[in-house]
């Protein structure tokens, strides 16, 4: 592949394939970046650094807007539990904004389904996953006694139906 910098001098299998190794290179960093902060909210440093939170070191210290402060220190804390997190970010098979979403509905028990489920999906796909995959990805396990529900599921009639279509523009 050209070590050509400038797109502008590419052709055009060289500017896609340009693309496809920066793809590459940004979740290695992503990735990187999510088990650095990972361990760096694990040793409270932002607190040497006077900041009263990872999300204030986040934003004001490393320049991060406030949702993606929020995302990366979400998945950053849930990949210290489910290391295969970075693993998919690392090989393109999930990206930090899916993982956030899934990232709550996550144990031991139905971490690899869930992970597998959302494996090359877009957020919104992964947030239409719903009940259904973290009820498929707990057949045959029994909720421990006295667990909750992350999810509600809710019956409506038709007319209610049309009417919240209605509402919400679809």
């Amino acid at each position: 592949m050209s070590t050509i910098r400038d797109p502008k001098l590419l052709n055009d299998e060289e500017l896609l394939a340009q693309v496809v190794a920066l793809v590459g290179k940004s979740n290695d960093v992503e990735a990187d970046l999510l088990e650095h902060l990972g361990e760096v909210d694990a040793r409270r440093l932002h607190l040497g650094r006077a900041q009263p939170s990872l999300f204030a070191f986040c934003t004001l210290e490393l320049g991060f807007s406030e949702a993606a402060a929020a995302n990366r220190i979400l998945v950053a804390r849930a990949s210290r539990r489910f290391p295969r997190m970075l693993a998919m970010l690392r090989a393109g098979g999930a990206h930090t904004s899916g993982l956030r979403v899934l990232a709550p509905h996550l144990d031991q028990a139905n971490c690899d389904a869930l992970l597998d489920e959302a494996a090359g999906k877009t957020r919104r796909a992964i947030e239409e996953l719903g009940p259904h995959a973290v009820h498929r990805s707990l057949a045959g396990h029994r909720a421990p006694a006295g667990a909750i529900s992350r999810f509600a599921h809710i019956e409506i009639g038709d007319e209610q139906q049309t009417r919240l279509t209605h509402h919400l523009g679809d």
